[in-house]
């Protein structure tokens, strides 16, 4: 949904929201993920982690590890100019 407000809430946070949809009975939809849950409620969607404490914190340090490579790849191709990556990739359908 284009123009909508994504904010990232706890589990505790998701039952006071859908309480608070049900008391009101209005209209929102939910959409299940593999990594997280969506709320969309009028303009705004909150986006819940599936993921346990310990297991954010693995993935934010993944995470970490993922932008390191990815700047030293870059300080590589900016040292190397001959280097040609392609403009695209072809898609997995």
């Amino acid at each position: 949904m284009k123009g909508k407000n994504a904010k990232y809430i706890s589990v505790n946070t998701k039952i006071i929201l859908l309480n608070r949809i049900k008391r009101e009975k209005a209209d929102g939809f939910i959409k299940k993920g593999v990594f997280s849950d969506e709320i969309v409620w009028g303009t705004n969607s909150y986006i819940v982690p599936k993921m346990d404490k310990e297991k954010q914190k693995a993935f934010k340090n993944g995470m970490f590890l993922f932008g390191m490579v990815r700047k030293d790849v870059r300080d590589y191709i900016a040292k190397n100019k001959d280097i040609k990556l392609p403009k695209s990739y072809p898609q997995i359908e």
